[in-house]
């Protein structure tokens, strides 16, 4: 675990997190739907559901708490799971190598070339600095 110094509800304080440094993204970072597909309701932990040999896996976009389905754009390996209208802050990387955070347009996610992609709902930090209150 590592700690970071910010604003926790508007106090400054330290704040407890972990963070993983990948030397190559583009070869050893994926965004993987859930096995069951968006609209399933989950049934099994994410350490159970996770692909392949993944080294770290953790959570990532967001969903419906009712019907489970995905919010935002997904893409995953190269495919496009879902393209929606919903403007929410994004974060992939593209074929290319480059990484892209911020808002896209349906067009955006076709145009980009999109390796893996994944919607938030909000940012956390931009432009270096802490944006989100906690």
């Amino acid at each position: 675990y590592q700690y970071i110094w910010g604003q926790l509800r508007g106090v400054p304080s330290w704040i407890r997190g972990q963070y993983f440094r990948v030397a190559n993204p583009i070869q050893h970072f994926s965004v993987l739907p859930p096995i069951v597909g968006c609209g399933v309701p989950p049934g099994a932990t994410l350490m159970e559901t996770s692909h392949g040999s993944c080294e770290v896996a953790l959570n990532a976009g967001f969903f419906d708490t009712h019907t489970f389905a995905c919010h935002g754009n997904l893409v995953s390996d190269g495919e496009i799971v879902q393209n929606t209208a919903v403007q929410n802050v994004n974060f992939g990387i593209t074929r290319n190598g480059t990484f892209v955070v911020g808002y896209l347009s349906k067009e955006d996610v076709l145009r980009y070339d999109f390796l893996q992609l994944v919607a938030g709902v909000g940012w956390l930090v931009r432009d270096g600095k802490l944006y989100a209150n906690a």
